[in-house]
């Protein structure tokens, strides 16, 4: 009786993945963990900073030209058309989000897997990449902060798509693919601008992997797909380039400090984040994206992957495949083609204006660490093969290669555990905290006080953990309350006002002026707007300091219906207009109104006009006021 071989392949119980049938059924229970683990980090969660703040910008707008505008950030009209949609349909919901985000979780997860399929032709390999690229932590805090997951990582399975379609092309497939390709990198500018560096990728697949067929055809190949490409990017650029967008003309750029930041994100931050870091999350500050990686776990795992590399460099001099194109250095080369291009648009347009430690914030990197995992999975597959061909021709004996196998399928099963008792530590950890925001009960409980209040409200500063004064310190309660009830007035202050509290409750307030206007007449009209008249300017005896929430304050006599507006002027002498959510129509009688100040300015004087110029305006006083919460 013939010896039975020993099975060769490394790790027990993979095997069987090597049917089709059960590496696509492996491959699903990974995506459906990994979709179940977005539920448990989203859906508890809330809405958070730049969430807020686009359905701000979308408040009482058409939808055009709403999608294209910046607000001097990022062209996405992707982003800006679901902002529009929700702030119109579902106003500061955080329901829609967490279904967007599971979604959006769902097709990163098909994307990616599509393909390893094609660059990995090790399936036990290809499934070790699947599950590092969507459990790897980098993607944790993209996942968890709505508006990342919204441009980040849609644009990021557009680009998995266009790059599996690109390289179908140039390895033979139907020119068709060539559409898909281009279609799925259109939309993925549609929300985030490192949708541009598919064409590089594309670029290099052609070069790396388009080497089989007549030169001509190759070449045909080549311009079906990069040719359209190159157009979609140049139409991109065109529009970016004459619109007001962030040209990240702030930044000192400088190849040191590229090569540092980058050093740093790659082996402090998202190598570790592949294998479980950074375990630790900064806890100082509202952001909760920051690492804080122990230098043990980053020597650990930076030595972990270095073997795996040093193993798949010493079986791929050993041996050589029948089809060049599965060997590993091209798909580094493939992955290092979009790795390095982003590392450049995220070091100029955000991490030269600001320390290298920024490149802590690993939300930055989440597709750079998806890309990463895609190599991994090709070097450890290249092993892995390796092992089961020296295996197949090695005359060791059945005993010693069932004990060698065993040992390798124990080792095998014990890193993986540890790999995973690390993601589900800094998994619960980043979860821990970002639960315990109250973003989404301050929302309801405004929403709820909102629908039975009849009162205006007083523009105040939100919480840090809505808008940080860093981030918009004139970001105010007033832009919430335009989306959850537009009808409730915000500037025209005729009735006794409210100010929304801490938790979002409506309280009774009053103002308490800081500043008050010198009057230039001495009858009851302090300073007139007389019919005819365009403007009135109304001075300060001196520069009013700043106070983040501060108002400008006029009570007005009004001869005849008509609306206001006002420009404040600055020590500097620089003018500036006071912004509202609402011009409201002021009928003949007496008002009092309030304006937010632009912030930082030290105002002088006030000018104001108003939209019939047949209509008189009394300004019977003028002051800088800030709200304050009545007491009981």
């Amino acid at each position: 009786m013939p010896a039975v071989r020993p099975d060769p392949a490394g790790l027990a119980g993979l095997t069987a993945l090597k049917g089709s049938t059960g590496t696509q059924r492996a491959a699903g229970v990974v995506i459906a963990a990994f979709v179940l683990a977005t539920a448990y980090l989203v859906v508890p969660g809330g809405l958070y900073i730049d969430d807020f703040r686009a359905q701000a910008y979308a408040t009482g707008r058409g939808i055009w030209p709403f999608i294209v505008e910046s607000n001097r950030t990022h062209l996405s009209p992707g982003a800006r058309t679901v902002d529009w949609l929700q702030a119109t349909y579902w106003p500061l919901a955080h329901g829609p989000a967490a279904v967007v985000t599971l979604v959006v979780a769902a097709a990163l997860g098909v994307a990616l897997w599509r393909l390893l399929e094609l660059l990995v032709p090790d399936r036990r390999a290809a499934l070790v990449g699947l599950s590092l690229g969507l459990f790897g932590t980098s993607i944790v805090p993209a996942l968890a902060w709505y508006r990342q997951a919204l441009t980040t990582l849609v644009a990021l399975t557009c680009v998995l798509v266009a790059v599996d379609a690109a390289l179908r092309v140039v390895r033979g497939g139907r020119l068709t693919w060539a559409a898909v390709c281009v279609g799925a990198t259109a939309l993925g500018l549609c929300f985030s601008e490192r949708a541009l560096v598919v064409a590089v990728v594309a670029a290099a697949g052609v070069l790396l992997y388009s080497t089989s067929g007549p030169r001509l055809q190759r070449l045909r190949r080549a311009l079906v797909l990069l040719a359209p490409l190159a157009g979609v990017n140049l139409l991109f650029l065109a529009f970016y380039g004459s619109g007001e967008y962030d040209h990240a003309s702030t930044g000192s750029p400088s190849a040191a400090g590229f090569v540092a930041s980058t050093m740093r994100s790659v082996f402090v931050n998202t190598v570790p984040g592949l294998l479980g870091g950074p375990l630790v999350w900064r806890t100082a500050g509202p952001t909760y994206s920051f690492a804080t990686t122990p230098a043990w776990f980053v020597v650990v795992s930076l030595v972990a992957v270095a073997a795996v590399l040093l193993l798949a460099f010493l079986v791929g001099r050993k041996r050589a495949p029948s089809d060049t194109r599965e060997r590993p250095w091209r798909v580094f080369v493939l992955v290092l083609s979009y790795v390095l291009p982003v590392y450049v648009l995220v070091y100029v347009g955000r991490v030269s204006r600001a320390d290298v430690r920024s490149v802590d914030d690993l939300r930055l990197y989440s597709d750079v660490s998806v890309l990463l995992a895609v190599f991994l999975a090709a070097a450890l597959g290249a092993v892995l093969t390796g092992r089961s061909t020296a295996g197949t021709a090695s005359t060791t004996s059945g005993a010693t290669s069932a004990r060698r196998t065993r040992r390798l399928a124990r080792a095998g099963l014990v890193a993986a555990l540890a790999v995973g008792v690390c993601f589900a530590t800094s998994w619960s950890r980043f979860a821990v905290r970002w639960h315990t925001s109250t973003n989404t009960q301050y929302v309801d409980t405004l929403a709820k006080d909102l629908a039975t209040n009849r009162a205006p409200i007083i523009p105040t500063p939100v919480p840090d953990s809505v808008v940080p004064a860093w981030v918009q310190p004139d970001f105010s309660s007033a832009s919430l309350v335009a989306l959850l009830h537009p009808d409730t007035e915000t500037v025209r202050l005729d009735s006794t006002p409210r100010i929304v509290d801490r938790d979002g409750h409506l309280v009774t307030a009053r103002l308490k002026a800081v500043a008050t206007a010198i009057n230039e007449r001495e009858d009851f009209c302090g300073n007139g707007l007389l019919a005819g008249s365009k403007t009135v300017t109304v001075r300060f005896a001196n520069p009013v300091p700043y106070y983040r929430g501060a108002l400008l304050q006029m009570r007005l006599l009004v001869s005849d219906t008509t609306r206001v507006s006002a420009t404040v002027t600055g020590d500097t002498g620089v003018s500036s207009p006071v912004v509202a959510h609402g011009s409201p129509e002021l009928q003949r009688g007496p008002h009092m109104v309030a304006f937010p100040l632009p912030p930082n300015v030290r105002v002088s004087s006030l000018t104001l006009s108003r939209s019939r110029p047949d209509s008189g305006v009394c300004i019977t006083g003028a002051s800088v006021v800030v709200a304050e919460k009545v007491a009981r």
